[in-house]
């Protein structure tokens, strides 16, 4: 099957990944766990090809964000784009989460 759209992941997304990846390390004290979060994230994201509107709205315009586990994928689409434009960890304070759509979009 075709993808309908391609999914392009931003700078400051692959940081927060890696941000994620290097907290699970260090606290595991081995990647295995990260490993396997990291790839179930890109692997959920590549719904958004197909079904974009699978996600929930945001108060930021244009943004969308995907569920997955602990974390929310945020995402912009732009023609036959789907840029993601941040990770965010559900569990931290949502008192910066505006702050944190602000930067992204």
């Amino acid at each position: 099957m075709t993808r309908t759209s391609s999914i392009i992941w931003s700078e400051r997304a692959r940081k927060d990944l890696l941000s994620i990846k290097k907290f699970f390390d260090e606290r595991n004290g081995n990647s295995s766990y990260s490993n396997k979060l990291l790839r179930v994230l890109r692997d959920r994201t590549l719904i958004l090809s197909d079904y974009p509107f699978a996600s929930i709205k945001t108060h930021a315009e244009g943004i969308r964000g995907l569920i997955v586990f602990d974390y929310i994928i945020f995402f912009i689409q732009e023609s036959n784009n789907i840029i993601v434009v941040g990770v965010w960890d559900t569990r931290r304070n949502p008192k910066h989460l505006s702050k944190f759509l602000k930067r992204k979009s």
